[in-house]
């Protein structure tokens, strides 16, 4: 029997002033003008130069006030798909004030402001439509300074050029990270599939990126009599002579500034030295700062291809698979990486 394909889902829209509108414009108009307190005029602005004119924003607004479908045909919503009229704004306005409740304390929420019970689903979906979605709360060690991190960018702009750079950082890599931690299974029931964790040794891989890509790598695997925190300072000295040194040109020439992080490893006088002798430099980054250094995203990279080729790994073991995982970069993912970095 052969593949069915099925099309993606048609979205209903509203064909206005010549233009089709579909839900999550309509919906972002209405949150701007109820949740916001946007004008019309105000919300036609913030919407140029693709988005719906001051009339079919009055229009979309006269269709929510009515209890009406925002997009299609002009008919009423159904009462147990969404919330319509002055409970929507309730709702959208308990979102905004407090937007780390679960679903059940906003429906709790309405339960003693109005009186009235809505379903979890009819929550889940109404909040899709006005294209309010889960996003991840980042979390900042207590040591971190912002100040201290424009500082590292003062000084990156006033002295160095993208050109110049040369980042590397260490990951560990345990057998958890080559194993895939979710699959699709029926909803409402838990999954039979169970993995059996055999704890081993951690591996940790080094590598060494520029614009110019992956320049080198190296994995280490954890030894009886090494830091259980991880490299130690030997082992990062030696990954210094073989996999950067050979890189390193002298300041200001391209390859000459090494930036690191400040593991404690990283700035003993021997490895500083190192880097000194061949003219080069050493930039460290902003304290608690993983973001500005762009070897962060490779190891996320490789462990994500880990995954993709778990099978692999336990053929050939991780130390191999990580070898070829860093060959398998793309070649212009260093200097991606790079960039997002701001660099």
């Amino acid at each position: 029997m052969g593949l069915v394909t099925f099309g993606a889902p048609r979205v209903p829209c509203a064909k206005m002033r010549g233009a089709e509108w579909g839900d999550q414009m309509a919906w972002l108009v209405v949150l701007k003008h109820f949740v916001l307190d946007r004008p019309v005029k105000l919300i036609a602005v913030d919407l140029l130069p693709s988005g719906p004119k001051e009339r079919t924003i009055r229009d979309i607004l006269a269709r929510f006030r009515a209890g009406m479908l925002l997009t299609g045909r002009a008919r009423r919503r159904r009462a147990d798909r969404a919330l319509t009229g002055e409970r929507l704004q309730l709702f959208m306005r308990m979102v905004m004030n407090n937007p780390t409740k679960f679903l059940d304390e906003l429906q709790q929420g309405l339960v003693d402001l109005e009186g009235v019970h809505v379903s979890t689903s009819v929550l889940c979906e109404t909040l899709k439509k006005v294209g309010l979605t889960r996003r991840k709360i980042y979390t900042l060690s207590a040591n971190y300074c912002e100040w201290k991190r424009i500082l590292f960018w003062r000084k990156y702009n006033a002295l160095y050029s993208v050109e110049q750079m040369v980042f590397t950082d260490e990951s560990g890599v345990s057998k958890h990270d080559t194993m895939r931690q979710f699959q699709r299974y029926w909803r409402g029931a838990r999954s039979p599939n169970r993995y059996v964790y055999v704890g081993g040794k951690r591996h940790t891989m080094i590598p060494v990126m520029s614009i110019h890509g992956v320049l080198d790598w190296t994995v280490l695997r954890a030894r009886r009599n090494s830091d259980p925190r991880g490299t130690n300072t030997g082992q990062f000295k030696r990954f210094m002579r073989r996999c950067i040194l050979p890189h390193l040109q002298p300041y200001p020439m391209p390859h000459s500034v090494v930036v690191m992080d400040r593991a404690s490893i990283h700035f003993r006088p021997d490895v500083i030295e190192l880097t000194e002798r061949r003219g080069a430099r050493v930039f460290p980054t902003a304290p608690y700062c993983p973001w500005d250094n762009p070897t962060e995203y490779l190891h996320s990279w490789v462990k994500s291809w880990l995954k993709r080729n778990e099978r692999l790994v336990d053929q050939i073991g991780p130390q191999l698979a990580m070898d070829r995982a860093f060959r398998s970069v793309p070649p212009l993912y260093a200097l991606n990486a790079i960039r997002h970095c701001g660099y």
